[in-house]
């Protein structure tokens, strides 16, 4: 009785370990989706930079397609003393924003790129200067680009940022 539970479980290691190798299309499809591989530009990360915790950044992965401007909206942004654009080596992209009221409340920051900006490049745009309608608790952020060949904002992903509660 041994041997054969032995022998089965044997067996069933084999074809497990051998089978995917003989017959590939057995194999899950999931295995070919391991690597992430973008088709639109991506919000790649945000965070609060500087211990005041009024200068947030948003970091934009472009890939697919360029984009000629980013739109940042946040329901509880009041405002923004001004925003720089920077790629993936820290040099400063040229670019024009705009602070405007947001459609559902709150803000919006609207970043114009000088020249479209190619994909497998980033952009780390810094806001200084962020006030809030509330302090504390979580500010989310829609971001959204703009391209020649859509002619709307599309969403390009979500920013979350947990802001502190300042206690005097």
């Amino acid at each position: 009785m041994k041997k054969q539970v032995f022998g089965a479980v044997s067996a069933l290691a084999f074809a497990a370990s051998v089978l995917p190798i003989a017959i590939p299309s057995l194999v899950p499809a999931a295995q070919a989706q391991a690597g992430f591989v973008p088709n639109a530009p991506y919000v790649a990360s945000a965070g609060i930079a500087g211990a005041a915790g009024d200068r947030h950044f948003i970091t934009v992965a472009v890939a697919a397609f360029p984009i000629n401007a980013v739109v940042i909206e946040c329901t509880n942004l009041a405002g923004v003393r001004k925003a720089t654009v920077t790629n993936q080596f820290g040099e400063r992209v040229a670019a024009t924003t705009a602070v405007s009221q947001s459609p559902e409340g709150g803000m919006a920051l609207t970043v114009t790129l000088n020249k479209p900006v190619k994909p497998g490049n980033v952009l780390r745009i810094v806001m200084d200067g962020v006030e809030q309608n509330r302090e504390g608790g979580a500010m989310l952020y829609r971001v959204s680009a703009l391209t020649d060949n859509i002619s709307y904002p599309f969403p390009v992903g979500t920013a979350m940022l947990l802001e502190p509660v300042l206690n005097d």
